[in-house]
């Protein structure tokens, strides 16, 4: 059974691992989608989708998580990153 903490901290994984290319494009000055902007986000717009993916994981998670939950943590940025790696070769995303 899948807590509700287990949950959270499986989103603050994927939010996090979606933060690491934004802010990758904000740092070399490159353009990178985002919700915000589209196709062509500036690299200052990839740095404030960035922040608030990290904003956003740092609220879901919680000090003191156990096993479970970093486990958790662990599954989310790594189904991100497999997601990111397959969607990036399908659809050509960047």
């Amino acid at each position: 059974m899948i807590t509700a903490s287990a949950a959270r901290a499986f989103a603050a994984g994927v939010l996090t691992a979606n933060a690491v290319p934004h802010a990758y494009a904000a740092l070399t000055g490159a353009e990178h989608l985002t919700p915000l902007r589209g196709r062509h986000s500036s690299p200052a717009v990839n740095a404030v989708w960035s922040g608030m993916n990290l904003a956003a994981a740092a609220a879901l998670a919680r000090t003191g998580g156990d096993a479970t939950e970093r486990r958790a943590f662990k599954v989310g940025v790594a189904a991100f990153s497999a997601w990111a790696l397959v969607a990036e070769r399908v659809t050509d995303f960047h």
